[in-house]
């Protein structure tokens, strides 16, 4: 029938796939009766009320952790890059990068959809004028899954995907700015991507999402800055564009794994001598003694390593001890955890 000539057939057909593709119980039914063949080509029928039912069953299908891979490999993904990047629907560019939202949890696709071309559809959401907030949620989305995968790491920064974040770190929107935090997070772990590839925009980028209430905003913003801060050109860098109040108050974060990478990134910072004075301040070496007691083995650690780097001349070391770092750190030679010791 999803072969026929007669346009309202088609139509029932398309209309059918979509009924039954909500229901999770019915897919193995779909794809175990040959099911995904017919749909990719009622998907790319020329009438485009046809497409829409197709693209949408298409896009409940690649939900289902089980047929991803095959939905993918039987034509769904090639179909799916092409569903979204149409000219003159809207809502069928919505459903094409859901399809490929969806397919790129699996492992093994994230390298074929950045290899098929994925990446045209997601600059040209990032790019279209009309800023449609449904459409940027789900390109935001791949952005924060396609660098799980190593290669896509370094080919996406080269294919030009750091603008594309730089944008959309600026949508005000949660999930938007959570997917671009973990996006930046995941590019900025490759030591590839930590030299000459982030520059004074990117950072600002960063330092932005950092103003963020939400956890994991705020942590991937912060993991982000202290993969960079790896870096001593990167750490002069982070420092010059502000970003130390935003280390201090993310130091008091109400989230532990805030406070654990605010303090690691203020330890990496530390490490640069031209940074060091701006840190040895009264507001911010208070927050390092308090983390010095803090339950976090790991927290406790990393405020360590800020005092050890900080403590690199003379006068440093007095600085230090007239803020009172000397109680705390003493308090843990009393820890017996290898981490700390």
């Amino acid at each position: 029938l999803c072969r026929s000539l007669d346009e309202e057939t088609l139509h029932h057909c398309a209309l059918i796939f979509r009924k039954l593709s909500p229901v999770t119980g019915n897919h193995e039914y779909i794809v175990s009766k040959g099911g995904l063949a017919p749909l990719i080509i009622l998907a790319s029928n020329v009438n485009l009320q046809i497409r829409l039912q197709a693209a949408a069953a298409l896009r409940d299908l690649a939900s289902n952790l089980n047929f991803k891979t095959i939905l993918s490999e039987e034509g769904g993904l090639k179909k799916a890059i092409a569903l979204a990047q149409e000219d003159g629907s809207l809502e069928m560019r919505i459903l094409g990068m859901g399809v490929l939202r969806h397919l790129a949890i699996n492992t093994r696709i994230k390298r074929p959809i950045v290899v098929e071309g994925g990446l045209v559809p997601m600059f040209k959401a990032v790019e279209d004028e009309s800023q449609d907030l449904d459409l940027l949620r789900q390109t935001a989305a791949l952005f924060a899954t396609l660098p799980e995968n190593g290669e896509n790491q370094i080919s996406m920064v080269k294919d030009g995907s750091l603008p594309c974040l730089i944008h959309l770190s600026r949508i005000a929107h949660p999930e938007v700015q959570q997917d671009v935090a973990k996006a930046f997070a995941l590019f900025t772990s490759n030591p590839e991507n930590q030299v000459g590839v982030f520059g004074a925009d990117e950072v600002k980028a960063m330092l932005h999402l950092c103003e963020s209430s939400e956890e994991n905003c705020l942590r991937d913003a912060l993991v982000a800055l202290g993969n960079l801060a790896m870096q001593a050109k990167n750490q002069l860098l982070i420092a010059q564009l502000g970003a130390l109040p935003w280390v201090n108050r993310a130091m008091e974060s109400p989230f532990e794994s805030c406070q654990r990478y605010a303090v690691r990134l203020l330890y990496r910072l530390a490490a640069h001598a031209e940074i060091q004075r701006g840190i040895i301040q009264p507001h911010v070496v208070a927050n390092v003694n308090r983390l010095l007691r803090h339950d976090s083995a790991l927290i406790r650690k990393f405020a360590l390593m800020a005092v050890c780097n900080l403590a690199s001349t003379a006068q440093h070391k007095l600085d230090l001890a007239e803020l009172g770092v000397l109680a705390p750190v003493v308090h843990n030679l009393h820890h017996e955890e290898e981490i700390v010791a």
